[in-house]
């Protein structure tokens, strides 16, 4: 009876997982989309600096750079770069000294680099940057943030393709596996899902799936069902054995006895009283 109702919490246990995993992708869908409007964003702001032709970090050049953040509204901040400086941008105007950059993830096609900046006493960047030629654009790290805070049925994280970087992750609320033990694996849903194009990964968790993602009355209700069902087929299966063998031992133990004889009725017929079979 423990066999049949372990299986049969298991079997549930494994669709509830399922379902919650179909669950997280389709969020982690949504999410990419978003992610990918916001980086569309960002490398046509790119695209419109690299194209300028004034001279950089002329008064003139300035206002355009503004122009160009007003254009585009999850862009924090927008910049042009000499070298591996940031000279001027829309939201510091000129800059001096000018701000180093460092490259985090080097691309060789090309695409945008993440950059972080080394901040002076008078800016202050903690945005997602993102370099190409001489621009740079600065996303709003909240804004990225807020689309994976929208989230409540698991923890999401933004990661670069090769899983080496983490740009962004949602509030764990306990949805994190604590350990990687067999029992927590089989409770837990995870799914992974990436950009082709922009180059970045959103990897889903959910460690309060399966039957631990039931109400403690649906939960009691699945086990009570568990064993009512293991009951049942034990003592159906269990009945027709025993029914079998029960019979088989009463035959054997008559025939020992001697109990069991054949016996023999002659057919007469009537007319002439002979024995016709």
């Amino acid at each position: 009876m423990a066999l049949v109702s372990f299986s049969f919490l298991f079997l549930l246990n494994e669709l509830l997982v399922s379902h919650q995993e179909n669950k997280l992708m389709l969020r982690s869908e949504k999410l990419r989309f978003q992610a990918e409007i916001l980086a569309k964003q960002a490398l046509s702001a790119l695209d419109d600096i690299n194209a300028m032709d004034t001279d950089i970090c002329s008064p003139n050049y300035i206002e355009k750079l503004r122009v160009i953040r007003w254009r585009h509204p999850n862009i924090e901040d927008v910049a042009s770069l000499k070298g591996n400086d940031i000279y001027c941008s829309s939201f510091w105007g000129e800059i001096n000294p000018p701000l180093p950059i460092t490259v985090k993830n080097e691309t060789k096609t090309n695409r945008p680099e993440l950059i972080s900046v080394k901040n002076n006493s008078e800016t202050l960047y903690n945005n997602i940057g993102l370099h190409q030629g001489h621009a740079a654009v600065f996303v709003a790290r909240g804004t990225y943030e807020s689309i994976l805070n929208t989230v409540t049925d698991g923890y999401f994280v933004m990661t670069s393709a090769d899983k080496s970087q983490k740009y962004f992750e949602s509030d764990s609320k306990g949805y994190i596996a604590s350990d990687t033990s067999f029992l927590r694996k089989i409770f837990t849903a995870n799914t992974s899902l990436c950009s082709p194009q922009w180059q970045f990964c959103l990897m889903a968790q959910n460690a309060r799936s399966g039957l631990l993602s039931l109400t403690p009355a649906l939960l009691t209700f699945a086990m009570a069902a568990a064993l009512m069902l293991g009951w049942f087929l034990t003592f159906f299966f269990f009945n027709i054995f025993d029914k079998r063998k029960s019979l088989k031992f009463r035959l054997k133990k008559s025939i020992k006895k001697g109990n069991m004889f054949l016996e023999y009725q002659p057919m007469f017929n009537a007319v002439d009283g002979k024995i016709d079979g």
